[in-house]
């Protein structure tokens, strides 16, 4: 029954001097944060780090769609890893990468809480439908290295940020604003509003109306409409219920969206 148990304990202790090892080295890992934007914007893109402990260089590259982002500039290098060489390399920021490199040489280690960053990357939106896409990580133009106070190159886990672009709406939208303005007295309203479209260019648009809970109430067919104010009449009895109505203009450059609030 000894031998038993004393075989048992030698097994565990052997199945626990494996997992230590596994438990006890975290991996660094280096990413870029993620953003939901729209087109024509400006946002800014931070690279952090976790288990970043005892390093004392560190080089990549950072890799997005040309054709969807632009970069502005590169910068805000976290204080302490700031030195008398460029740290940046922008040979290829017009292919869409941008190369990166730190080494202290000092040799004084550099160890960062969780979620610092490194650096942010600036860039400009130029996609103008909606799409999703992502900020990665790779070796040109600057190859991926990183090593710690010991000089052990270290292996690295890189993580993707995601960029959603949030399409043309926004886009349809900043023009609707541009051409026609949607007024109604009062507003709030009991019974039926007066509304007046005044169109700053003159413009070929369809309306709808959609009511509290979503349904579509009332269409009405794209007809042209000329430069100027335009009275818009509608049925009293579209305004059965209390709520907030979406009375919407379309048109084949912009949309336009208004609220009514029924009392």
């Amino acid at each position: 029954m000894k031998q038993t148990n004393h075989a048992a304990g030698v097994l565990l202790a052997m199945v626990l001097l494996l997992l230590i090892p596994t438990l006890s080295e975290a991996q660094l890992t280096i990413y870029a944060t993620s953003h939901t934007v729209q087109p024509d914007e400006d946002f800014t893109v931070e690279i952090r780090v976790k288990e970043f402990s005892e390093i004392i260089g560190c080089q990549f590259s950072v890799e997005w769609n040309e054709s969807l982002l632009r970069l502005k500039q590169a910068g805000n290098l976290n204080t302490d890893m700031e030195t008398a060489f460029e740290h940046f390399n922008l040979s290829a920021v017009d292919t869409g990468q941008l190369g990166f490199a730190w080494f202290d040489l000092s040799l004084a280690d550099l160890t960062f809480e969780d979620d610092t960053p490194l650096f942010t990357m600036e860039f400009e939106v130029l996609a103008n439908q909606s799409v999703t896409d992502s900020i990665t990580f790779g070796g040109v133009p600057v190859e991926v290295e990183v090593a710690d106070k010991d000089e052990n190159v270290l292996d690295v886990n890189f993580e993707a940020g995601v960029i959603e672009v949030d399409g043309i709406s926004s886009i349809l939208e900043r023009r609707g604003e541009e051409t026609l303005r949607i007024q109604s007295f009062p507003n709030p309203f009991v019974g039926v509003p007066q509304l007046n479209l005044q169109f700053h260019r003159s413009a070929t648009a369809a309306i709808s109306l959609y009511a509290p809970d979503g349904s579509l109430l009332y269409t009405q067919p794209a007809a042209y409409f000329p430069e100027g104010n335009q009275r818009l009449d509608l049925p009293g009895s579209l305004f059965s219920v209390a709520g907030t109505y979406l009375l919407k203009v379309y048109s084949t450059d912009y949309i336009i969206t208004h609220k009514l609030i029924a009392q």
